[in-house]
């Protein structure tokens, strides 16, 4: 992938422009399946973000970074341990406290 100054638009578009536009009506915000696909590309945009950031200081003298297959499997990883880190912590934390029915007398 090459960083060009029109990745630095991408990242814009994706973070902030596309989002705020979507978001502004109030119909997409209640539906959860844009909602998936609005936060997927907010992801994608912020990683983009941090490749344009960390990329030159990891790769001074290349103007581009290889993306291949072990870079996918550490996304995976890292997305895997986020998943278990949450599951564990909303079994010890759960959202939705049940309460017994008690009558008031």
């Amino acid at each position: 992938m090459r960083l060009t100054p029109g990745t630095s638009r991408v990242v814009l578009g994706t973070c902030f422009i596309i989002p705020f536009l979507i978001l502004l009506n109030r119909k997409v915000k209640t539906k959860p399946v844009f909602m998936v696909v609005l936060c997927s590309v907010v992801i994608i945009g912020i990683g983009l973000e941090h490749l344009l950031l960390l990329g030159p200081s990891l790769s001074p003298d290349i103007s581009g970074l290889s993306q291949g297959v072990a870079t996918g499997v550490i996304f995976v990883g890292f997305f895997g341990l986020m998943g278990m880190a949450l599951r564990f912590f909303l079994n010890l934390f759960p959202e939705l406290v049940l309460a017994e029915e008690q009558e008031i007398a």
